[in-house]
């Protein structure tokens, strides 16, 4: 068996079930739509985790960074 036959196996595979007809042609922009929006829903809790590392990120790099002669407390 050569690479190409196992190739030509996966994209016909591919082409098959991309062109599966399952729901008429006048219902498949509505379920495209249906299921872009439950993606965005599933993908949505993504978002604020990632803000929260980078302000997690950014709040270390202010902890981090050099005292300098403003910032040094004095006694008073």
């Amino acid at each position: 068996m050569k690479i190409t036959d196992t190739v030509d196996q996966h994209v016909s595979w591919y082409v098959w079930f991309t062109e599966l007809s399952i729901v008429p042609d006048e219902y498949r922009y509505v379920l495209r739509l249906i299921s872009w929006f439950f993606i965005t829903l599933a993908l949505t809790p993504i978002v604020p985790i990632i803000l929260l590392v980078i302000y997690d990120f950014a709040l270390w790099l202010c902890q981090h960074r050099p005292k300098t002669a403003d910032r040094i407390p004095t006694a008073s």
